[in-house]
């Protein structure tokens, strides 16, 4: 009886006849505890912050999951996040470092987006011939993110530029963010990649706006990469928030696995995919043994992506929108691959063999390439569902 009632739980009919053997609901739950299955591990060898229930900028201690929520108070689901530096110093003192002409600040003069009162108020006082502005070392022809809190004072038109320091040029001309801005936090973010030569450049959060009054700072980062991520503070040096990495290994990973055939489901709001990384993927640390639903760039796209002996079977795709939430099924089995997205079915693969894998890792592929974003949920199956349960699942 035990045996039976056992088999009759983990797949072969009745209380669970899809074999689910994973069910992660983070926004839900906000917890790493699994519904169903196993814990997974959370490592970040750093602290990290996030936006909190209150709506507020928190910090997470090292090695502590982040639950993200929206200004609202809306959880968003586990922050999974590659690796990233604030290499711009003073991030909330805006008198110190930065160079300001026609305009003079005020440091810790209001309350921030994070409740301590650390904001900085910017006087203007000639519209047309101001600036506040940082000068910065990069790297040539580089994708960088610039990003800022800002609030409405007084002033009625708000300025950012970038100048490559090297040709001392305009890389972005003072540009308005005014009808960006409102008399909440917001923040302010634009992606760029540096010039050829370009080996230092100045980033303005203010730049001749054309008005005179009062704005509110805070926040500033600029990093590396071409969408901007969680806040970083700095003060005399550059800091770096570490990887987040989840996934299952050993006897936990063996109570989740079917190599003969599964399923993978995901929730997630990915932020990129230029760099081929993974929202879950089923691997041996390898190229070569690989079963994932992946993200592949220009155009986006979900890809239930599979990979035997260093040769791919099998890659299905369809498109997804980054920055909202997407819903992801991939079922997998030998000689039989479909993928659903948001309700709609790719076109089914008919042949290729299984992988075999030691590891799930949640955010990553197999060379820990990171799709940073939210994951709201996750579910893992022991049988290829049915191209109509795959499509149920992603509604």
């Amino acid at each position: 009886m035990q045996y039976v009632l056992g088999n009759m739980l983990n797949g072969g009919g009745g209380l669970n006849p899809d074999g689910l053997s994973l069910d992660l609901q983070f926004a839900a739950d906000k917890t790493l505890t699994a519904r169903r299955g196993p814990t997974p591990t959370f490592t970040r060898a750093s602290s990290a912050t996030f936006v909190g229930s209150d709506g507020l900028i928190q910090t997470a201690a090292t090695n502590i999951p982040r639950f993200d929520h929206t200004s609202a108070g809306v959880c968003r689901g586990l922050l999974i996040e590659e690796s990233r530096t604030n290499i711009c110093l003073q991030s909330e003192n805006f008198g110190t470092t930065w160079a300001a002409g026609g305009c003079a600040v005020s440091v810790n003069t209001d309350v921030s987006p994070d409740g301590s009162t650390t904001a900085d108020r910017v006087n203007i006082t000639n519209g047309g011939g101001h600036f506040l502005a940082q000068n910065i070392a990069v790297t040539a022809s580089t994708a960088y993110t610039f990003s800022f809190w800002v609030k409405r004072g007084t002033a009625t038109a708000l300025s950012y530029s970038l100048v490559n320091n090297t040709t001392a040029s305009n890389i972005v001309a003072p540009t308005s963010y005014y009808n960006q801005t409102s008399s909440t936090w917001t923040r302010v973010s634009f992606t760029f990649t540096t010039p050829v030569g370009c080996t230092n450049i100045g980033i303005y959060p203010l730049r001749d706006g054309g008005s005179t009054g009062t704005v509110l700072l805070w926040g500033a980062q600029l990093e590396a990469g071409s969408f901007p991520t969680s806040y970083i503070p700095t003060t005399t040096g550059s800091v770096v928030r570490s990887a987040d990495v989840c996934s299952i290994t050993g006897s936990d990973f063996t109570s989740v696995y079917n190599e003969s055939e599964h399923t993978l489901f995901a929730q997630a709001s990915g932020m990129s995919h230029a760099n081929f990384g993974s929202y879950l993927s089923f691997d041996n640390g390898t190229a070569n043994e690989q079963s994932a639903i992946g993200g592949f760039p220009a155009p986006n796209r979900a890809v239930c992506y599979v990979v035997d002996g260093g040769t791919t079977q099998a890659s299905p795709e369809l498109s997804v929108t980054l920055n909202q939430n997407n819903k992801m099924a991939a079922g997998i089995k030998l000689n039989s691959f479909q993928l659903a997205v948001n309700n709609v079915l790719g076109t089914q693969d008919n042949a290729g063999t299984m992988p075999t894998a030691n590891i799930l890792k949640i955010g990553r592929a197999w060379n820990s390439n990171t799709i940073s974003g939210t994951y709201a949920q996750v579910k893992i199956y022991k049988k290829r569902l049915s191209n109509a349960k795959l499509q149920a699942l992603t509604v």
